[in-house]
C-alpha cells in the first residue's frame, strides 16, 4: 500500500499559519521542537464538502474535522509523544460517504481508523488491511478488505455505505515476512467480471511470482 502512502502524505503541506474562513488555525511553535512529522497545516476538503485539517502549539498537536458551523477534534497528542519518534499521527488514505479511512502506527505495518464524517467519532478500528476501496486504474468501491486475525485465512468485508461485514474463507496466506498484510500491493489488484483479484508477492526475493487472493463481489 506503499503508493497510497505517498498521496496520503501530499495531503500534509508545511506551513506555520493559514487563515480558514474567519479562524486563523494555530500552527506555530516558538520552542526548538524536533518533531519532523508535524509539519501540516493546509486545510483540506473533502468530496461531500467537510474541512480536515492539522494544528499544533508546542504542547498539542490535533486534528479537527469541520462541517457546516461544527468542529469536532478527532485527535489530539501532546507533542512530547512524536519527539525523535517514529510513529505518526492519523494520516488522510480515502474517503467514503460517509467515513474518512486513517491510518496510524505505521511501524511497520498500520492501524486503520474509520471515522465517521457525521460526528468524528472512529467508528471501526481495523487492522491487516489488505483494500481501502481503490484499483489502480481509478476505480473505487465502497468496501475495505482486511485479515480477520494472525493467522491469516478468513477476510472481513466490510461495507461502509450499509455498514455490513461478511467474511471469507480463503487459503492461509503463507509468507516469510512477519507481516504477511505489507506483501500486498495496489498495483497488482485487479477488476474483472465481479471478482476483486488482490495480489502479493515475497519482496524478500528479487524473483518472485505474484500470487492472487480471489474475492467475489456483489456491486
Amino acid at each position: 500500500m506503499n503508493i497510497r502512502f505517498v498521496i496520503a502524505l501530499l495531503f500534509f503541506i508545511t506551513s506555520q499559519s493559514y487563515v480558514f474562513g474567519q479562524d486563523k488555525l494555530t500552527c506555530d511553535c516558538s520552542d526548538s521542537l524536533d518533531l519532523p512529522h508535524i509539519q501540516y497545516c493546509t486545510p483540506f476538503t473533502l468530496k461531500t464538502g467537510e474541512k480536515l485539517y492539522y494544528q499544533y502549539d508546542c504542547d498539542t498537536l490535533w486534528l479537527t474535522l469541520e462541517r457546516e458551523n461544527t468542529k469536532t477534534i478527532i485527535f489530539s497528542e501532546k507533542c512530547s509523544y512524536y519527539e525523535n519518534s517514529y510513529e505518526k499521527p492519523y494520516l488522510f488514505i480515502t474517503e467514503f460517504d460517509k467515513y474518512i479511512l486513517f491510518a496510524r502506527f505505521c511501524n511497520p505495518t498500520c492501524t486503520h481508523y474509520l471515522v465517521e464524517k457525521a460526528t468524528g467519532k472512529v467508528k471501526e478500528i481495523i487492522s491487516k488491511l489488505i483494500f481501502d476501496g481503490s484499483l489502480p486504474n481509478g476505480k473505487t468501491f465502497d468496501i475495505v478488505i482486511s485479515f480477520v486475525d494472525d493467522n491469516y485465512d478468513k477476510l472481513q468485508i466490510y461495507r461502509t455505505n450499509t455498514d455490513n461485514k461478511t467474511y471469507n474463507l480463503i487459503k492461509k496466506v503463507s509468507n516469510p515476512i512477519i507481516y504477511p498484510e505489507s506483501s500486498f500491493n495496489i498495483e497488482l489488484y485487479k477488476w474483472k467480471n465481479n471478482i476483486l483479484w488482490l495480489g502479493y508477492k515475497d519482496y524478500t526475493k528479487k524473483r518472485s511470482k505474484v500470487k492472487y487472493i480471489k474475492v467475489k463481489l456483489h456491486i
